[in-house]
């Protein structure tokens, strides 16, 4: 959840404030905002070509668009998940 309001803030789909709003209540549900230690990002790229929601050989993301509503869309290139990815702190899971 906390990646998917990263990659809707990037692509301007969601706002800062909403973006810590939910991230707080994450953290408050004590629900894992990190990475674990020594994830390798460029696995976890190729795992997403493998995922039950790629359709055409695009990955599909459901991303926030306000509180209580999201989007589907496959317009998010692996750029964008690698950035995402490396900004995040290491410790536990996303």
């Amino acid at each position: 959840m906390v990646a998917a309001s990263q990659i809707a803030l990037k692509l301007g789909l969601w706002d800062e404030d909403s973006d810590r709003r939910q991230f707080d209540l994450i953290e408050k549900a004590k629900l894992p905002t990190q990475l674990p230690p020594g994830l390798n990002i460029d696995q976890i790229l190729d795992s997403l070509q493998t995922d039950k929601k790629v359709k055409a050989g695009k990955v599909r993301f459901v991303l926030p668009t306000r509180i209580g509503a999201a989007t589907v869309t496959d317009q998010v290139n692996s750029d964008i998940i690698r950035q995402i990815l490396e900004s995040f702190p290491m410790g536990c899971l996303v």
